[in-house]
């Protein structure tokens, strides 16, 4: 039922194609074909205009390349727009149908981890997850797409958080925490930590502090990092406290949590 409740969403709307900037298809063979336009057809086929002769367009079967890319669609902007302004409704509908269209050009997990966002903003939380779970089961193909994969993983584990589900959140925490975006990794590393100190555990809460404190200088949560690892350490009556409280002082003196410090 669902895959013919799919193919028939997918036919409802406009199939996508693009007229420019530079598109991507990379065949299984691993050969990378640079085009000027790619149309995605309901069964996953690939149409695109031949780079040798502009007037030629060529089919791709599906199974014959990897993945394949295309500039932002019109459609994923107007969603981005709705979603800034508020419109929800409009941006989590406006997300499916981009998803329809283009997960077969490179959109399909940035649409999916919008959509999820939309529907929980929406009060839709258990349809957010399950959104984001089916997305977790997605094998990522295209490199290009692990960094919005991640950001989808760390917005589960917040939101398996919000519905209580504690250990499923840590899990995929963890896993985020590896992630080689130094901002997602850092924010993994805080979230984790703050679950400890929740349950008490001010010391391993203080390690992971100090693991982000050390490991990501660079990271907007440095500053935090700082704090949170002089509060853990004062709490436990520990020394060394002292010396991240100089330490958030001396490199961020007009930080608001340098502010915190009596």
């Amino acid at each position: 039922m669902k895959k013919i409740l799919t193919i028939c969403l997918l036919a409802a709307f406009a199939l996508p194609s693009f007229a420019a900037g530079e598109s991507l298809i990379v065949t299984s063979d691993g050969k990378q074909i640079k085009t000027t336009s790619i149309t995605a057809k309901p069964n996953g086929d690939l149409e695109y205009i031949s780079p040798e002769n502009g007037s030629l367009r060529v089919r791709i079967a599906k199974g014959r390349y990897r993945y394949a890319w295309v500039p932002k669609p019109a459609d994923v902007t107007e969603a981005d727009a709705k979603y800034k302004s508020g419109d929800y409704k409009a941006a989590a509908e406006l997300y499916l149908k981009a998803y329809l269209n283009y997960r077969n050009l490179g959109w399909d997990v940035y649409c999916m981890m919008m959509e999820a966002d939309t529907l929980d903003k929406l009060g839709m939380t258990p349809d957010a997850v399950s959104k984001l779970e089916e997305l977790r089961k997605t094998r990522i193909l295209n490199p290009e797409l692990e960094n919005d994969y991640q950001r989808a993983m760390f917005r589960l584990a917040l939101l398996y958080l919000k519905t209580g589900n504690t250990e499923a959140a840590e899990q995929l925490l963890a896993k985020v925490s590896r992630s080689r975006n130094d901002e997602l990794a850092s924010s993994a590393f805080m979230k984790r930590a703050e679950i400890l100190v929740g349950r008490g555990n001010r010391k391993d809460a203080a390690n992971l502090y100090f693991q982000v404190a050390l490991l990501f200088p660079k990271s907007a949560k440095h500053p935090e990092a700082l704090y949170r690892t002089y509060e853990n350490l004062k709490a436990l009556k520990d020394a060394r406290a002292d010396k991240f409280a100089e330490r958030l002082k001396t490199e961020y003196p007009d930080d608001s949590f340098a502010k915190r410090l009596k």
